[in-house]
């Protein structure tokens, strides 16, 4: 008897709460919506910014691609005078060239021809 009188006032005084605890679950409830909204929304900016992040390294790409280019290029034309004249500086005594006058003149003509001939054709291709 005294057990079922202590339920009794118990379960009055938890009358007044059960509104408040009703209210509460709706909050907590609202709250884990928006949350799990918000998360959503913080995931679809990370996709995004790592897409735009892909695009500018896509671009930085092409752009050091067109640098090395223009480097290989003039590379190229000062590598080929630079063996001719290479050639030359070895002072070999049975050269073709060095018992005609003009010989050092005529490689000197050869190294600009091959050079503006691979400027030419360089800027055709449009390396440089």
């Amino acid at each position: 008897m005294i057990l079922k009188r202590f339920a009794c006032s118990l379960s009055l005084l938890a009358l007044p709460f059960a509104a408040e605890a009703q209210s509460l679950a709706s909050q907590t409830t609202w709250v884990n919506d928006h949350a799990k909204l918000v998360n959503e929304e913080v995931l679809a900016q990370r996709d995004l910014l790592a897409t735009i992040l892909q695009a500018n390294m896509a671009v930085i790409t092409v752009e050091q691609n067109d640098v090395v280019r223009k480097i290989s290029g003039w590379a190229a034309i000062i590598a080929v005078p630079t063996f001719i004249a290479s050639l030359y500086g070895m002072n070999f005594e049975h050269m073709p060239e060095t018992d005609w006058e003009y010989g050092y003149l005529a490689a000197i003509a050869l190294m600009v021809a091959i050079g503006a001939g691979l400027y030419a054709f360089l800027r055709r291709i449009d390396w440089l």
